[in-house]
């Protein structure tokens, strides 16, 4: 690849990278404003709390990765290839985690 192209790309994914943290922070100042608009309470841990969150959500994360790709009926030890609604109810589905 030709150098000003290849620094045309490093500058484009420098740029997109900062594009996306500015609307991640923008997304979360809006889900908290309309988290705390319904009546809620957003609590944010400090320290020795926030490493203790961390730490017990880890394990959630590893729990929901080994989920990933399984049906309903793997995780329910069903022998049926998926769980679906029949026709007509809710117009029929699959779930697939």
């Amino acid at each position: 690849m030709p150098q000003d192209l290849r620094d045309a790309l490093r500058s484009a994914v420098r740029d997109a990278i900062v594009a996306q943290r500015q609307f991640a922070e923008a997304e979360e100042i809006t889900a908290r404003q309309q988290i705390e608009d319904a009546g809620c309470e957003v609590i944010e841990l400090i320290g020795a709390e926030r490493q203790r969150s961390r730490r017990g959500a880890a394990g959630l994360s590893r729990d929901a990765r080994s989920l990933r790709g399984k049906t309903v009926a793997d995780i329910l030890g069903s022998d049926n290839e998926t769980t679906s609604a029949p026709a007509g109810e809710l117009g029929g589905f699959a779930m697939r985690l």
